[in-house]
């Protein structure tokens, strides 16, 4: 999915990206999309694992992972690259490792 944003002139476009960021309306959208992405994720997740979607343990792990996500992509003020990349999986190996300081 990364590899395919990045690619993809209109998602990565950097005025796109800063007008998201600027514009309450835009902003607010943008969180509730957020949001909207995170309970689609538990929907998944919960199916692959076979347990209930309202598992609290499940729930916390999928905003666990979409905020720490979320956080980090919104800080990328430039076109996505590798460095993007690898930020992106370092934040999951902490969240692996139980969040070690």
């Amino acid at each position: 999915m990364f590899t395919a944003a990045s690619g993809d002139p209109w998602a990565s476009n950097p005025e796109r990206l800063r007008l998201i960021h600027t514009e309450p309306a835009l902003r607010v959208s943008h969180q509730l999309e957020s949001d909207r992405a995170i309970y689609d994720g538990i929907d998944v997740m919960a199916d692959y694992l076979g347990v209930d979607r309202d598992n609290p343990r499940l729930r916390v792990f999928a905003a666990a992972v979409g905020g720490v996500m979320f956080h980090i992509a919104n800080e990328l003020t430039f076109i996505p690259d590798d460095a993007a990349l690898t930020s992106l999986l370092e934040a999951i190996d902490l969240l692996e490792e139980g969040f070690p300081l």
